[in-house]
């Protein structure tokens, strides 16, 4: 076993819009944590008995498919970033304005609980605008990451 070498993991290439390796980390993470938020968002809504649009009253509530929208916008951003999406920022200004409509929604009936999404949304778009110069722009950078 000593002779055998490990073969070596190739690099993922880079190309003009993708994002570079510390941009990739930072834009997961704050998406998942985009998908966390609401998920903590759904827990508070339920433990002090107001409800969210998309959760509708304890009692009725609405069905699986409403209640799990905003989560969609995270799910969706961290699926395209782990799949090398090019442009992913564009993606990610997309997802942050359906996360601060669902808040806008929310602003009339639990403001506190709209508030925190909007905070979300916020928070996705800043990490998407500032992924932008995160991204390769030609192929002479393509080789080198920042």
């Amino acid at each position: 076993m000593s002779g055998e070498q490990r073969p070596r993991s190739i690099p993922h290439p880079k190309r003009p819009g993708d994002l570079t390796s510390g941009w990739f980390v930072v834009t997961i993470v704050v998406w998942a944590g985009v998908f966390a938020g609401f998920a903590a968002v759904w827990a508070a809504s339920r433990q002090i008995g107001l409800s969210t649009w998309w959760l509708g009253p304890r009692a009725g509530g609405r069905s699986i498919m409403v209640s799990l929208i905003p989560f969609v916008p995270g799910l969706t951003m961290v699926v395209a970033v782990l799949a090398r999406v090019r442009y992913v920022w564009i993606i990610g200004l997309i997802a942050s304005l359906i996360v601060v409509a669902i808040g806008l929604v929310d602003l009339g009936r639990v403001a506190r609980l709209g508030a925190v999404e909007i905070a979300l949304g916020v928070a996705g778009c800043a990490v998407s605008l500032a992924s932008w110069t995160g991204t390769v722009s030609t192929q002479a950078r393509a080789s080198s990451d920042r």
